[in-house]
């Protein structure tokens, strides 16, 4: 695993986690829905499912919160985890375009902006701070 690979699975993590919670909230719609009885058809015999068809979708739903809250219980460490290395280094400007960047998702244009620089010495502080921050050894063959 590279350097900005380690650093882009915060990015991942959240974009995932948003992904799951539209999908819960789909469910959570579908949930209230409930199906009307079907008088014009023949009875079906008696191995179809009886449960209600929105039990299913509310049973779908506290899986994926289940799932969802382990997902950014693991994200809030996957941060510490981060800033932790980032604190490594020991150039203050480096930490900042890092923690800026990959921690809160802020753009290089908005980062060249709140530092006072140019983009072009944003784009060299981050390749530089790339080059020296050492990852956790543990994470390095992930």
């Amino acid at each position: 695993m590279t350097t900005k690979e380690y650093l882009l699975q915060v990015r991942k993590l959240e974009y995932k986690i948003s992904r799951m919670k539209l999908r819960s909230e789909e469910y959570e719609r579908l949930s209230h829905s409930i199906s009307s009885p079907k008088y014009d058809s023949e009875p079906v015999s008696g191995t179809r499912n009886l449960e209600a068809p929105f039990v299913k979708w509310i049973m779908k739903k506290c899986d994926l919160d289940k799932e969802i809250e382990a997902l950014e219980e693991k994200l809030v460490n996957l941060k510490a985890e981060i800033m932790l290395t980032i604190e490594t280094l020991d150039n203050e400007d480096y930490k900042n375009v890092l923690v800026m960047h990959y921690i809160n998702d802020v753009s290089w244009e908005d980062i060249a902006e709140k530092m006072f620089v140019s983009l072009s010495t944003v784009f060299n502080w981050h390749r530089k701070s790339l080059q020296i921050l050492k990852i956790p050894s543990s994470k390095v063959d992930s």
